[in-house]
Parts: structure tokens; C-alpha cells; sequence
């Protein structure tokens, strides 16, 4: 039960716009040198900046650490799955 708790813990550490070590993560959703989208168990993180790298990722720990120069981060909303298709959607 511990370990239930420990990976729904989510945190953020940086140290000099530089490096970003995140917790909590659930997958990379997409990244490049300038944007890296991350899941998180409650939503999820957009990290913008330059020369991005993923250092490392460990899905089972939920971290994920990135280097590069970070100008900004973001929480997004969790999207909930959208089973309809899009036709089904407009005649709703």
C-alpha cells in the first residue's frame, strides 16, 4: 500500500533552469529539443525550453529527469477518453 501512495506522489525539482527532475509521471507523451509533454497520475506537464534532453525515464518509479535550459512549465488538465467518435460527438 506504500508503494500505491509513493507513485501517485508528484513532485518537481530544478536546479538552475537547467535540470528538472519530475515524480508522479506515468509516460512521455511526446518531447523534442524544445517542448517535452509529460502524464502525470493527476494530468499533465508541458516543459518548454532549449536543447531538451531526457536524461533518464523510469516509468516503474514514475521520474523522469530532463536537462537543457527550461523557460517555462505548465500543468495541463487530465483529458478524459473520448470513446464516441467524432460524428457521434456533433449529433450528441
Amino acid at each position: 500500500m506504500d508503494d500505491m501512495k509513493e507513485k501517485k506522489t508528484h513532485s518537481v525539482f530544478m536546479e538552475n533552469r537547467e535540470r528538472m527532475v519530475v515524480t508522479g509521471v506515468k509516460d512521455v507523451a511526446n518531447f523534442n529539443e524544445d517542448t517535452v509533454l509529460l502524464d502525470l497520475n493527476q494530468g499533465g506537464m508541458q516543459l518548454k525550453g532549449n536543447h531538451l534532453h531526457i536524461q533518464s525515464l523510469d516509468l516503474q518509479e514514475g521520474k523522469v529527469v530532463v536537462n537543457g535550459f527550461f523557460h517555462s512549465m505548465a500543468y495541463t488538465e487530465k483529458k478524459e477518453k473520448q470513446d464516441k467518435n467524432w460524428l457521434e460527438r456533433i449529433l450528441k
